[in-house]
């Protein structure tokens, strides 16, 4: 009797602890599953914001190739001949087609309305008709851009762009192609890897993977997955457009491990971004802690409901702030902080989850910023003028903008190399920020061409006595790397006045004036006037 009241005793108190902490260990490995897969999500939302980013940039940097005199003078005279061009001539667009961009250029070619290959930085391609290429038939129907990943042997991938050539009607007179290489992709997506996301990699519309790093062939089909099939299901859904939703999880197997994954799909190189990791690494801390509680429950009955309800109180809670925190994460608010007071597991996955929080946080900051200064002058750009323009535009009675551009600029790179021309702009961007501060917004629009933005002065003229100013300072410098330089400039000044024109054609009056000071003289500068615009047509 005494022994089965003993058992009886055993009984009671052992099974309800291990069925409290089974229903407590299994509500915590919902909760750092659920963490984990907020986490992932993150992961490819900023994969998303990224890789579009860098499509966004990469096609504006195409695009000004496109309009460089020595493309739209070669077009000019070569739509129809295929042979019009000289050596010289094409050797020139062929090392234009070779300049590195973003991304660093594998090959580039020129080619006609018809689709005949008329410049290419590999020869043999030259004369060859594409005509019935995807990207041909892509840009002739009107598409302003053609993006793909291809496959060029089992290991390499390479970015397959093209944009239209247009004239100034634009009307489209041919189509430039370029080719480049993945190392700066590879390279992001390894800092991925790096800050927890065991796995980042991308899958084509094909079916092929691109990027895995545990892997030798990065271009691995996705069949290896093939075990458990929510990414087969997924990819095949890829393949023939019937994706449910742009973005959600997975889980699949490989190699008889199981994993959990978060995806979106990456609309403008029309991939699917995937983060995954072990499920096992995961659930590896929650492991160690189950025998834990298994071993006390087994040594001290008598502690076993209170050591269940005390393990509870201690899993939930953190959880739950880590886990509200995450979703805060998740939502956009990468301010937010996990805080744990103890040590242990806890404590350390407080870090990791803070680690990629600070660094998605410097990635989105640094992106922010990449995207509104210029990467020579370290001006602000066309974007970031544009913001001031939009915010302090007619807020002051007395406003005005200064259009600067480099008289024979071009000649400056052709004589004496792009680096001596690219320190001459950043002699100029030091000598426009050296103006009064609040009251001139210097910024450059791109090649030779800045922008003052003048605002809240008191002086009368005071525009032409800042465009005075410039003109004096550019013409004190004479050397770059002791080397004498020939640096003039041409001023066009606009007011603004209370028919409140938009600031895109305040830009343009001001860009005719100063096309309009070119003709008066190296160093002059025009202020514009209504008439003009006609002056010019």
């Amino acid at each position: 009797m005494r022994r089965k009241l003993w058992i009886a005793l055993v009984m009671m108190t052992v099974l309800p602890m291990l069925f409290i902490s089974c229903i407590v260990l299994e509500y915590a490995q919902a909760a750092i599953l659920n963490m984990k897969q907020e986490t992932l999500n993150g992961a490819v939302n900023m994969m998303d914001y990224r890789l579009t980013n860098e499509y966004i940039t990469l096609l504006e940097e195409i695009q000004e190739k496109t309009k460089i005199d020595a493309v739209t003078n070669f077009m000019d005279s070569s739509t129809d001949d295929i042979q019009s061009a000289d050596w010289q001539e094409s050797q020139h667009l062929r090392m234009l087609l070779l300049e590195d961009l973003s991304y660093p250029v594998s090959s580039g070619s020129i080619m006609n309305r018809a689709g005949d290959v008329l410049v290419s930085s590999i020869p043999s391609e030259e004369g060859m008709s594409l005509d019935k290429t995807h990207f041909y038939k892509t840009i002739m129907e009107g598409k302003e851009s053609y993006l793909s990943i291809v496959a060029v042997n089992q290991n390499t991938d390479i970015i397959e762009f093209a944009v239209p050539i247009k004239d100034e009607n634009n009307y489209i007179i041919g189509i430039l192609r370029q080719t480049f290489q993945l190392d700066p992709l590879k390279q992001y997506l390894n800092q991925l890897n790096k800050k927890g996301v065991f796995y980042a990699f991308l899958i084509r519309s094909n079916g092929m993977l691109v990027f895995q790093f545990d892997k030798e062939n990065e271009s691995m089909i996705y069949r290896e997955y093939k075990n458990k099939n929510y990414l087969d299901d997924l990819i095949m859904n890829f393949r023939n457009g019937q994706m449910k939703s742009d973005t959600g999880k997975i889980e699949f197997d490989k190699d008889g491990e199981e994993y959990i994954a978060a995806y979106k799909l990456v609309k403008k190189i029309n991939c699917i971004a995937v983060a995954a990791v072990k499920r096992d690494i995961v659930l590896l801390g929650l492991k160690t802690m189950q025998e834990i509680m298994i071993l006390i429950g087994l040594t001290i009955a008598f502690f076993v409901v209170l050591g269940g309800f005390y393990t509870s109180m201690i899993l939930t809670k953190p959880l739950k702030e880590i886990n509200g925190s995450i979703k805060k994460m998740a939502d956009g608010n990468l301010t937010i902080r996990c805080s744990y007071k103890g040590g242990g597991e806890f404590h350390e996955l407080c870090g990791s989850v803070n680690n990629l929080a600070d660094n998605l946080q410097k990635s989105e900051r640094e992106l922010r910023l990449s995207s509104r200064i210029d990467s020579v002058t370290h001006l602000p750009n066309r974007n970031a003028i544009y913001e001031v323009l939009d915010t302090l535009l007619y807020k002051h009675p007395n406003q005005a903008l200064l259009m600067l551009d480099l008289d024979q600029f071009e000649d400056i790179n052709d004589n004496l190399g792009h680096d001596v021309g690219d320190k001459v702009l950043m002699e100029i961007a030091d000598v426009l920020r050296t103006l009064p501060q609040h009251i001139c917004y210097p910024s450059r629009l791109g090649g030779d061409e800045f922008l003052i933005f003048i605002t809240n002065w008191t002086t009368p003229k005071y525009p032409e006595k800042i465009a005075e100013r410039i003109i004096k300072e550019i013409e004190g410098i004479r050397f770059i790397d002791e080397i004498i330089v020939d640096i003039s400039v041409s001023i066009g000044i606009e007011y603004t006045n209370v028919d409140k024109l938009d600031k895109k054609k305040l830009i343009k009056h001001s860009d005719l004036a100063m096309h309009k000071s070119k003709s008066l003289g190296r160093n002059s500068y025009f202020v514009y006037y209504t008439h003009l615009q006609c002056d010019f047509q």
